[in-house]
């Protein structure tokens, strides 16, 4: 999986990197990513502002009943503020959600010296032993693992 932060510092490079793919579709999935990821900084940041509020809202009520003042505006307050961030927290939890399998729709960046098309274009570089060579057809692994029953 791509990491968040290479697309959010070079967004242009990592785009550039996937279109030599040969894959055009990857675009608006970048686009996608990169709205969420603001989005969920967004929402980060309005959560903590206000986690930040209440803490020092909460001094404020402790240093009111040790005066014996009331501190009942300031309670609905931190009432209204503990909503808030309930609020903030699972749309967090869904904004996150979404990042995540918005990212495992994107493909790792190719190597430099990759050649540019689909997986296709690539070229064997070197081969280690010797190919084995069969005298019947052999089966793919999701069938024998099927005929086997380690795979379901």
């Amino acid at each position: 999986m791509i990491d968040v932060r290479l697309l959010r510092q070079d967004p242009d490079g990592v785009r550039a990197a996937l279109l030599r793919r040969g894959d055009q579709t990857l675009g608006p999935a970048l686009d996608a990513v990169l709205q969420l990821d603001g989005r969920w900084r967004s929402v980060v940041t309005d959560a903590e502002q206000i986690k930040s509020r209440r803490n020092a809202q909460t001094e404020d009520v402790a240093r009111k009943k040790r005066a014996k003042e009331p501190a009942d505006d300031l309670l609905a307050e931190l009432k209204l503020s503990a909503e808030q961030v309930k609020h903030l927290d699972a749309e967090l939890h869904e904004l996150e959600e979404a990042l995540h399998q918005a990212l495992l729709l994107i493909p790792n960046i190719p190597h430099p010296v990759a050649p540019t098309g689909p997986a296709e274009a690539n070229r064997q570089l070197r081969t280690w032993g010797t190919v084995p060579v069969f005298d019947f057809v052999p089966k793919p692994h999701w069938e024998l693992g099927a005929s086997l029953g380690i795979l379901d």
